[in-house]
């Protein structure tokens, strides 16, 4: 009678213990799955191993509970699909009538999600099969667990394909290795589908290595990195992959062994056998998210801060005219105009460098509003971005920049960009219809007859595109903490850094945004750098070498030289800038005399 109490005892006990098991693991899913769930694994003989979790995957399982909407950037075999898979099953188990859905980039990786949670389930102890729901449905596309009251809990993978769960109400949406589904297009199509399916209250965790900037994948990555969408970024670098570690088995270093630090060695090795096109080696194992982007040169601008450390402009809009001769800032929100401030200085000198487009949602018309203060440093005082604008509508809206931060000047020196007769609406609206009175005059002169063309435009040739972008990089070296730029914004430092130096199949270089990406703010920064430099004699700084913007001290003109030669040149265009002005005045008023 004692023996069979004991054991009554005993089997109580054992159910509260179950049961109190049970709920921890429903409370803490850290504790789940660091004892229950078992894991892939190459080193072990048996093929798998319990999942302790890195400090990297607890910080994204912490994001991921927190956020409905997560995007993670990731280097080679950190484990995250590893990670996604495992809270599936444990979302499967503690969240009554949940749907999993998780699409992968072809159907043999499904499959090889799948199996995971399929392999975490199959090891769990057997009482804890026992409380959990029950395995109703083990098949191909995923696996169905029912609950004693009749809930059913849903684990679902396919590949992506553009309908795929069209229809779906998902508990939790994973899309794995987004960036690599192909072709790019079906990226579009397969956000498009799945991003629906969380409306009812769900979530969606999206897991990359990248393959370029142009993808849905970068896209909704840098949106979130801007704080401009739902979602939140996650990035960590290659040196906290567990396989990229030194440990005592480590055949690569020699000295102190057992540390887990970054080996650098088995970086090297692997990374010489992309020495050829190294950002290929940089999009499997980045240092930073500019490197994982990365697709077809090497950066043209090294050392640039985080995006994160700029902060844009606070005043957005336009300007407009109130009345023949009073123009105002007019506030918008969605304004192609940013502003530094409303306050243009008389006693300023300003430059507007532009890059037209042909407005119609591919390129951009871009301009950007420049000068330079007392030690020669250059201010940023606005910028100018959109794609939607016609050439001439961005004509009259540089007229009105220009004649708003005139300055010293009749109006701020004004130079467009003509590059296979891209900018020859805008040239010609600014030249003949609204009388642009300080056009930037590029002089060509002729290899034959010697004889001297001066036109309203910025001409622009690979060598010069090469010679403007060289300047602008002397002047942004943040790297010795001489920049001599000020102003710099986040959507500036998005382009400098995918701004890349590309092999041509001739051997030549060519100075190019990366594949898919933009460089018109570059462009236009550049060509009023070029311009205020060369117009008002800045003296340069020293020229920096091209691999990793290290300068050089060459010798340079005396301040009080340069300082004399300048005004000398300003005093000579405020009379071409008088000179020109009156020709407009005397036509104006002989149009006005014949009409």
């Amino acid at each position: 009678m004692k023996t069979s109490n004991e054991h009554r005892k005993q089997v109580e006990l054992n159910r509260l213990w179950v049961e109190l098991e049970w709920r921890r693991c429903a409370t803490d899913e850290d504790y789940f799955l660091r004892n229950y769930v078992f894991i892939p694994s190459e080193a072990d003989v048996r093929g798998r191993v319990k999942f302790s979790l890195f400090d990297y995957q607890e910080e994204l399982l912490d994001l991921f509970k927190s956020n409905r909407f997560v995007i993670a950037l990731k280097a080679r075999q950190l484990g995250y699909t590893t990670l996604a898979m495992a809270h599936s099953i444990w979302l499967a188990f503690f969240r009554p009538g949940a749907t999993i859905l998780v699409v992968s980039q072809t159907q043999k990786s499904a499959n090889k999600n799948l199996a995971q949670a399929r392999l975490a389930y199959q090891f769990l102890p057997i009482w804890m099969k026992d409380r959990a729901p029950t395995l109703v449905a083990d098949s191909t596309d995923g696996l169905s667990f029912q609950f004693n009251d009749g809930m059913i809990s849903k684990l679902k993978s396919a590949a992506a394909v553009e309908s795929v769960f069209a229809g779906e109400t998902a508990t939790l949406v994973i899309l794995d290795e987004a960036g690599l589904v192909e072709p790019a297009t079906r990226q579009e199509d397969v956000f498009r589908t799945l991003l629906p399916t969380t409306d009812a209250g769900g979530s969606m965790l999206i897991i990359s290595t990248s393959r370029g900037n142009y993808n849905r994948f970068a896209k909704t990555y840098r949106s979130a990195k801007r704080g401009e969408s739902q979602f939140v970024s996650f990035f960590k670098p290659w040196n906290v992959s567990p396989f990229m570690q030194c440990t005592s088995e480590c055949n690569y270093c020699s000295g102190e062994k057992g540390k887990k630090t970054p080996c650098t060695t088995r970086y090297d090795l692997k990374r010489r056998e992309f020495a050829d096109q190294p950002w290929r080696f940089f999009q499997e194992y980045p240092r930073d998210e500019e490197e994982a982007f990365r697709e077809s040169g090497r950066p043209r601008f090294m050392g640039l801060p985080s995006e994160t450390i700029f902060s844009d402009f606070p005043f957005r809009g336009n300007f407009e005219y109130i009345n023949d001769d009073v123009m105002e800032f007019v506030p918008d929100e969605n304004g192609p105009l940013r502003l530094s401030t409303l306050d243009a200085d008389e006693n300023a000198f300003y430059v507007i460098g532009a890059d037209p487009a042909s407005g119609v949602g591919k390129d951009y018309s871009t301009a950007h509003i420049i000068t330079y203060d007392e030690e020669e440093r250059i201010q940023i005082v606005g910028y100018y971005h959109t794609n939607t604008t016609p050439p001439t509508e961005f004509a009259a809206d540089l007229d009105k920049m220009g004649r708003y931060f005139r300055g010293r000047q009749w109006a701020a020196m004004l130079a467009v960009e003509n590059q296979g007769a891209q900018g020859s609406l805008p040239i010609n609206e600014l030249h003949k219809h609204l009388n642009y009175p300080n056009a930037y005059m590029h002089q060509m002169v002729g290899t034959k007859t010697k004889n001297k063309t001066r036109m309203f435009e910025f001409p622009m040739t690979q060598e010069r595109r090469k010679s403007s972008i060289d300047r602008l990089a002397q002047y942004l070296v943040f790297a010795a903490d001489v920049c001599r730029i000020d102003g710099i914004y986040p959507l500036l430092r998005q382009e400098l850094g995918q701004f890349v130096m590309q092999e041509t199949p001739n051997g030549n270089v060519r100075y190019a945004a990366d594949t898919g990406c933009h460089d018109d703010l570059v462009m236009s920064l550049a060509i009023s750098l070029w311009v205020l430099v060369e117009e008002y004699h800045l003296a340069s700084p020293a020229p920096a070498t091209i691999e990793d913007n290290t300068w050089k001290s060459t010798g340079r003109i005396s301040l009080k030289s340069m300082r004399e030669a300048r005004n000398r040149a300003i005093d000579d265009m405020e009379e071409a800038n008088r000179q020109q002005w009156e020709t407009f005045q005397i036509g104006s008023d002989l149009t006005m005399r014949g009409n």
